[in-house]
């Protein structure tokens, strides 16, 4: 009886460690017709929580042959970006990041990809199960497309929307300090109101030189130098 009930006990427990199976699924967006996923070794079943775990997936070109048939360009490529969550242990090819983008390209020769085409891309990854929640999945999501990320927001419906809106600003921008100016030379006429405007409104000469800081310095001292070499001559 002892004998059975300890193998009992000892299958239960082994039960219980390995029944916390770390699901790692695929999520992808825009990926039909366009590419295919198939996972390495050890990308799915049950694993022990705590200990980091090594895999793979590899992402193979799957635009078929037809759709290459009489294109005008010797170069098809797909972009591809393949991410995990922030709060996943997931990391990509043993480093520190949670996103890796990479392309894969045809080299069209005859309606078909060249041998010199790269149509698949191996990707490595690691991950560790959690203790505290061993049933969390860890989501890798792969998003395909024809065109590069950076592409997408260089419509020029949307470059020239924004160019109108920035000189839309400026304008604004100008008018109410315009309008400011206007209004701070009103308030202060207003407030001075001087009895003899001609003693008070600036000549040319004189608004030229408060116009120009560095160059009423430059008067100033050349009258210091004038006076004082006529003050030394008199003396002698």
């Amino acid at each position: 009886m002892r004998p059975s009930l300890m193998v009992f006990f000892s299958a239960l427990a082994t039960g219980l460690l390995l029944a916390a199976p770390l699901n790692i699924t695929i999520e992808g967006y825009n990926v039909q017709e366009l590419i295919s996923v198939s996972w390495g070794e050890g990308a799915s079943g049950a694993f022990l929580p705590g200990y980091q775990y090594r895999s793979n997936f590899t992402v193979f070109w799957a635009i078929p042959t037809s759709a290459l048939q009489g294109i005008d360009s010797d170069k098809v490529e797909i972009f591809i970006t393949a991410s995990a969550p922030e709060n996943s242990t997931l990391q990509f090819e043993g480093s520190n990041t949670k996103e890796i983008s990479f392309t894969l390209a045809c080299i069209v020769y005859e309606g078909e990809c060249a041998a010199n085409s790269s149509l698949s891309r191996q990707i490595e990854f690691t991950f560790v199960p959690s203790q505290n929640q061993p049933n969390t999945s860890e989501l890798i999501s792969i998003n395909a497309s024809l065109y590069a990320p950076a592409e997408h927001g260089l419509e020029p419906q949307g470059i020239l929307r924004s160019l109108a809106e920035a000189a839309s600003n400026y304008s604004g921008l100008l008018t109410n300090s315009t309008s400011l100016d206007a209004y701070a030379n009103t308030t202060g006429s207003l407030l001075q109101q001087p009895q003899n405007q001609s003693a008070h409104t600036p000549s040319a000469p004189s608004s030229f030189l408060l116009e120009n800081p560095l160059l009423s310095l430059a008067a100033f001292a050349l009258v210091i130098l004038v006076t004082g070499a006529y003050l030394l001559k008199n003396k002698d």
